[in-house]
């Protein structure tokens, strides 16, 4: 929460009163442009560290498999009323339907505390349906009888880290135009 204390020197109430809401409109445009700055720095980061960067949407979906690309669900929603104004990135009622991997990709664990993938079946769309190892990182888990016994556990990308950080940084660069004055 930001408090702004007006005070007036020298000057008649209507034109305090028009300065703050010259300030305040330079305030909102300026949160609004740093929730833009922190989504995008967040899409960014998720598409730098795919491990399959030419997959965008997965080919379908059933039960655990993606229904979105990760990037395409991390929506900015904006929330301006009389009493405030501010920004959301992620919903997390959407992201857990359509691209329920989010929390496994960001941290590296899935919500169950679990790091290596479970056992299941499937195969490889495009490339070589049966895992092979020549094949590695060509294709999307889709539903198949091949036996997929993942071994490794994924690395966290801590992209809501990466949010974090921007918005951290963004906050401090606003504080200080709000103390020169916009």
């Amino acid at each position: 929460m930001i408090r702004i204390e007006l005070k007036q020197v020298g000057k008649s109430p209507r034109v305090v009163l028009e300065d703050f809401n010259r300030e305040l409109f330079a305030l909102q445009t300026e949160l609004m442009n740093l929730g833009n700055n922190v989504h995008q720095a967040m899409i960014l980061h998720i598409m730098a560290n795919k491990k399959r960067p030419h997959v965008s949407h997965p080919h379908g979906s059933t039960g655990s498999e993606s229904k979105m690309a990760l990037e395409d669900s991390i929506q900015l929603e904006t929330f301006n009323d009389p009493s405030m104004i501010g920004f959301g990135i992620g919903n997390i009622e959407f992201l857990n339907i359509n691209s329920p991997h989010w929390y496994w990709i960001n941290f590296g664990k899935a919500q169950s505390g679990r790091t290596t993938p479970p056992e299941t079946t499937g195969q490889f769309i495009p490339g070589v349906p049966q895992p092979d190892p020549s094949a590695f990182r060509s294709g999307v888990l889709m539903p198949g009888m091949y036996p997929v016994i993942p071994q490794n556990k994924m690395p966290a990308m801590n992209y809501i880290e990466v949010g974090e950080r921007e918005l951290i940084a963004g906050i401090n660069k606003i504080i200080e135009k709000l103390k020169r004055g916009f």
